[in-house]
Order: structure tokens, then C-alpha cells, then sequence
């Protein structure tokens, strides 16, 4: 030997590192097919009072929280709450200018974010779905 790592720990310590990735992947992925295929549904503007509405959608890692602004009848704001993994600057504001835009959740999602769109837009369908906040 000549004083470097021993062969034994190098491989000991790759084959760590491949359990790991084997195991972590599929449960970083749990619900994704679902979410994928979500429907988002139409949501009718103008029965809408003017306020603050908030919704949420949870399936697996995608997890997101809006709260979403009527006034006159039309979308003004949509906010994504908690947003530790930064979803707003890497596809959230793409996609809530497509829903201020189109003034409805049923917008197509953003290219190689198929999942976390998804998600969003229902988050942003069920707040639309509830009672006011204020």
C-alpha cells in the first residue's frame, strides 16, 4: 500500500452512494404520473366577489399554497405562498402571467415544468373554488 485510500472504502463508499440514489429516486417521485395528469376544471370569473382567495394542492414533493386576488370579476394577483424552493422565479411567474392573461387556470403549463405547472394551476383552481378570505 502506499499510504492512498484503501480500495475496500473507495467501493464501500460508491456502492453507499448508489443505494442512496436508488432509493431516494423513485420517493422524490412519488405522485408525479398523478399530478401529471391532473385536469384542471374551468372556474366561472364572474360569480366571484372581489377579495382574497387562497387554495392549496399537495400530492407527493409538490406542495404549493397561492392566494389569489379578485377584483371586478377578473384574476389582478396570484401570489405563491412559502415558496422555499423558488418555484416563483423558475416557473411560477411564467405561468401566472398566462392565467392573468387568459383570466382562467386552464392555461398550458410551462416547457420541462410539466409537473410542478400542473400543481400550481391547481392550487390557483381551488382557491378560485373557495370562500374568500376577507
Amino acid at each position: 500500500m502506499n499510504g492512498g485510500v484503501p480500495i475496500k472504502v473507495v467501493l464501500w463508499i460508491l456502492g453507499v452512494l448508489v443505494l442512496l440514489v436508488a432509493v431516494s429516486v423513485p420517493i422524490m417521485n412519488i405522485g408525479m404520473g398523478e399530478v401529471k395528469g391532473l385536469e384542471i376544471g374551468a372556474v366561472d370569473l364572474s360569480k366571484l366577489a372581489d377579495g382574497t382567495y387562497r387554495g392549496s394542492f399537495k400530492r407527493g414533493r409538490w406542495a404549493y399554497k397561492v392566494e389569489v386576488t379578485i377584483k371586478d370579476h377578473r384574476i389582478e394577483k396570484i401570489v405563491l405562498l412559502d415558496d422555499k424552493w423558488k418555484v416563483m422565479e423558475k416557473v411560477g411567474s411564467e405561468l401566472v402571467g398566462r392565467i392573468i392573461q387568459r383570466q382562467s387556470p386552464q392555461v398550458d403549463v410551462v416547457s420541462q415544468a410539466t409537473v410542478t405547472s400542473k400543481a400550481l394551476l391547481k392550487a390557483v383552481e381551488n382557491a378560485l373554488n373557495s370562500e374568500p378570505v376577507n
